[in-house]
């Protein structure tokens, strides 16, 4: 009578370790936590290097000067910018233009800069008594999300170029007087600035 029973308890014993010594549970995946970079300040940046590079400029012109110094008395808005830096141009070492970018927080200021610069440098021009003589704005192509340049003509003819544009957070005002005689080589360094300044501005 025992030997009916043990076999059966045998077999189920040697089923339940089979069972069991082939059991291996699948692993629980773990996730990599993705880097996240914080965007540097805008009030932090640093452009120096950024505004001017070789080859950059129309033949003879270069940059000299640079000040991050702003007048915020005549501010868009009585609000200075965050980031402010104009580099002046030279030509034969003298002054012959310069380069500004004014970068904001609040996308309302850049619209108002955008409109003060507009308005004012036509005035200005006309001030200088028969030296600046300001063409029809023109819209430029491929330029910022806004974008306009003026021909400047004195006595003998168009030689000094004016563009102004607006890049998300940032506007950029381009004067170069008195030695421009290349206004595509103006309107190429303003599209290169801009695709320098596009993934540092726009956020």
């Amino acid at each position: 009578m025992y030997r009916v029973f043990i076999f059966p308890v045998l077999v189920a014993l040697g089923l339940t370790g089979c069972t069991n010594s082939s059991f291996s549970p699948t692993p629980t995946p773990t996730s990599t936590p993705t880097a996240t970079t914080t965007p540097i300040k805008f009030s932090s940046l640093q452009l120096d290097d950024l505004i001017v590079q070789p080859y950059d400029l129309p033949a003879g012109i270069s940059g000299a000067q640079i000040s991050n110094h702003e007048d915020c008395n005549s501010a868009a808005g009585n609000k200075c910018a965050e980031y402010y830096i104009k580099l002046d141009l030279a030509y034969q070492d003298k002054q012959h233009g310069h380069v500004q970018i004014w970068v904001y927080e609040d996308s309302q200021y850049v619209t108002a800069r955008y409109n003060v610069e507009s308005d004012t440098f036509i005035a200005e021009c006309q001030k200088t008594e028969g030296q600046c003589y300001p063409g029809d704005p023109k819209a430029v192509p491929d330029l910022g999300d806004s974008a306009t340049m003026i021909d400047v003509y004195n006595y003998i003819g168009a030689d000094s170029f004016y563009i102004l544009f607006a890049r998300c957070n940032a506007v950029v005002r381009i004067y170069i007087w008195g030695v421009a005689n290349d206004p595509d080589g103006v309107i190429t360094y303003a599209q290169h600035l801009d695709k320098r300044l596009t993934p540092i501005v726009c956020r």
